[in-house]
């Protein structure tokens, strides 16, 4: 029986009615305009290319559902985008107003220019006006302020408290919170807060708790030890002040600054008490320029008891280095002085009121730290595993022979005894080694966070001349390292898309 032969469809321009046209690769087969599939000969009948027709333009049309989820996707992502664009209004510190007064524009000439789109749709669907921007930074700076509660309620924290007088004679109080975060510190702004500036007393009594060891900020008594000096050099240095006062100039104190006029052969002379006072002027740049470089190394974001003890005592070391020094008439570590050496020769009687005054902030320094320099840190917190498990404490012994041995956690102590002791597995596995160590970490000894968040205040402040906007969020976003939960805002917002 003779086989039967398939009969050969070849394509024809009727196609185009069902909405499909030949094929680029084979012009004998047809292919669908909507979805770009090529079908076979065989599959070449009127009545399937018109039911395959109708399925994809059915499946394919728009639908009043997708039409509302499509315009409720560019409401979102508009919201999105004002959300972000109010993070960085924040940021930086700029005027709410800035959003529609420069960026919408600037979005606008943007788009019609480069892009040629047309700006008014998309810019309309991005609310930045001066009121929403402010309630965007307040919805996130609760947003952060919830988030950092959740976690300072979970975890253990240092405090850090601090007052401050404003340009406007307001005190105002900020507190900061450290705590493990990712297996790093990290340091958040907890609360900002007004102080009545009164005479009554609100205050029924001081609370102490016995489980909180307090730390005095170590700038502060650095500070107060710098400003010591005997009545000669208070003489020379206020002969200084006149100096930059005749000629108008900004008075810094040495203790912030570095004195380049010194270095410079220019004349300073103010009168003859000014040129007797040329060498103290000189002896006290430099060893304020010493105090500046001890206090950049004091002003860390990672700075903990342990580095803080290191830093003071070398620089109380120093002290007694440069005495011993002078006595020998050796001035080559304070190089201003040094300087003015090779000029004129330096007085006996000179050389004993700095050896006098360098005496005398030893012993202040020795004073004043006294608790800090007396701080015990264990060998083996800075590397646990060359340390004998029987010179530690009893209670301790048990944790460190079980972690000496083991080479995976060794490896990373490569990074140092920070990264080493934060790591998740540590703090789970080695709890009493954590608890005997963590306030060495955890602890703030120094203010710089909190003199850099009142130097914001100031800058909010003084720019707004309002000072409720200290108990506003601009604060909260500008200093802070941590970002709200956008989605979250705007799923909590998206039934008022005309906000």
């Amino acid at each position: 029986m003779d086989s039967l032969k398939k009969k050969g469809r070849q394509y024809s321009t009727e196609y185009l009615k069902c909405g499909f046209t030949c094929s680029p690769a084979n012009r004998r087969l047809p292919m669908c305009l909507i979805c770009e599939k090529v079908f076979s000969n065989e599959a070449m009948k009127p009545s399937r290319l018109k039911e395959h027709f109708t399925r994809e333009k059915l499946s394919s049309r728009r639908t009043l559902l997708s039409m509302m989820a499509s315009e409720s996707k560019i409401h979102h992502d508009g919201w999105l985008a004002s959300y972000s664009i109010a993070v960085m209004i924040a940021k930086y510190g700029k005027p709410h107003s800035i959003g529609e007064d420069l960026i919408l524009p600037a979005t606008a000439e943007i788009l019609e220019t480069v892009l040629h789109q047309p700006a008014p749709t998309i810019i309309s669907k991005i609310p930045l006006s001066r009121r929403t921007v402010q309630r965007r930074i307040d919805a996130m700076a609760q947003d952060i302020k919830a988030t950092l509660c959740i976690i300072v309620k979970n975890t253990e924290f240092a405090l850090q408290i601090d007052k401050s007088m404003l340009p406007g004679n307001e005190a105002v109080l900020l507190a900061y919170v450290r705590f493990i975060k990712k297996e790093r510190l990290v340091q958040e702004l907890l609360f900002a807060k007004e102080l009545l500036t009164d005479t009554k007393e609100h205050f029924g009594g001081c609370y102490r708790w016995s489980t909180v060891d307090a730390v005095h900020c170590i700038l502060h008594r650095q500070h107060l030890v710098a400003k010591r000096l005997s009545a000669c050099l208070n003489s020379s240095l206020q002969l200084f002040r006149q100096l930059c006062d005749e000629n108008d100039e900004e008075f810094k104190r040495l203790l912030h600054t570095e004195v380049r006029w010194l270095s410079k052969e220019r004349d300073y002379s103010l009168c003859d008490n000014l040129r007797k006072s040329k060498m103290h002027i000189a002896y006290l740049a430099d060893l304020y320029f010493k105090f500046n470089e001890m206090n950049e190394q004091l002003q860390s974001n990672e700075l903990n008891l342990i580095k803080t003890k290191a830093v003071i005592s070398a620089f109380i070391s120093k002290l007694m280095f440069f005495k011993c020094n002078f006595a020998s008439r050796e001035f080559c570590q304070l190089p201003t002085l040094a300087k003015v050496c090779i000029v004129v020769k330096i007085p006996e009687d000179d050389v004993n009121i700095y050896c006098q005054h360098l005496q005398m902030l030893y012993e202040d320094f020795l004073k004043r730290f006294d608790d800090l320099l007396s701080l015990v840190i264990p060998s083996w917190v800075l590397d646990p595993f060359i340390v004998n498990p029987c010179n530690v404490d009893i209670y301790l012994q048990y944790e460190l022979i079980d972690l000496q041995p083991n080479e995976e956690i060794k490896a990373r102590m490569k990074k140092g005894y920070e990264y080493f002791w934060l790591q998740e597995e540590i703090l789970a596995r080695y709890r009493a080694l954590w608890a005997a160590m963590k306030r060495l970490l955890i602890a703030i000894p120094s203010s710089s966070v909190v003199e850099r968040g009142f130097s914001v205040v100031t800058d909010l402040v003084t720019k707004k001349r309002n000072r409720l906007e200290v108990n506003r969020s601009d604060l909260r976003l500008r200093v802070t390292s941590m970002r709200p939960n956008v989605e979250r805002i705007v799923g909590l917002h998206a039934a008022c898309p005309s906000e």
